[in-house]
């Protein structure tokens, strides 16, 4: 990134050690690599921004579309002098822009080494259905994303061949078993009128996301 990365992206691969860092930094390339041919005429050029064509060529082998734009949705909501999605009532990047490098490296620095109200709001910004501010989350809604992240985990075993002795043919309806475990997890939502994430699964959300990536190609 150079001299010119903010303030904001310094601190957060500070909190990296020196051989992680150039992993962190380079997942930006890695994404471009996998887009495909440049960007549309009148589109931002690619070098400047990741575009949902390249997430979507990069991981959509590891993990479903609804899962794909989730990510990038939430990616493009990152302001890097705010460093977190903006709170109700700001507004927010334009998904048509693009993800920069530092809002991925601002995401990946909060998601994997972030405090819980750092990745609360990523969180958040990933579950909403639909872009644009939110505070609260309704529970349909954390439901519907934790059933697209299951899905991206057995996407994921399956696509490392690290099935073993695990037969999903045998375990009957697929889609009903990831619907009833994503209502589990949901029941242990704190009983209150904004239904918050707990820190637990927050946790294993972003440590899912990042396997996405990194693991893509």
């Amino acid at each position: 990134m150079g001299n010119t990365e903010s303030v904001s992206v310094q601190k957060r691969l500070a909190r990296f050690r020196p051989e992680e860092r150039p992993v962190v930094e380079g997942v930006f390339d890695k994404l471009q690599g996998g887009g495909g041919p440049s960007a549309a005429p009148g589109k931002t050029p690619a070098g400047n921004t990741l575009t949902l064509e390249m997430l979507q060529s990069s991981m959509g082998s590891v993990a479903p579309e609804s899962m794909v734009r989730r990510v990038y949705q939430c990616m493009c909501s990152i302001d890097p002098g705010l460093a977190a999605p903006p709170a109700a009532g700001r507004s927010s990047s334009s998904a048509a822009s693009g993800v920069g490098r530092e809002q991925l490296v601002i995401f990946l620095a909060d998601t994997l080494r972030g405090t819980a109200e750092e990745r609360a709001p990523l969180v958040r910004a990933m579950a909403q259905r639909g872009a644009g501010p939110a505070t609260v989350v309704p529970c349909e809604q954390v439901a519907e994303f934790l059933e697209d992240l299951i899905s991206t985990v057995v996407q994921i075993v399956v696509h490392r061949g690290r099935l073993q002795a695990w037969k999903p043919e045998r375990m009957g309806d697929g889609s009903l078993g990831v619907k009833l475990l994503a209502e589990h997890i949901c029941s242990e939502l704190k009983p209150s009128g904004k239904h918050n994430v707990s820190t637990e699964w927050s946790r294993s959300a972003s440590y899912v996301w990042f396997l996405i990536v990194t693991r893509s190609q």
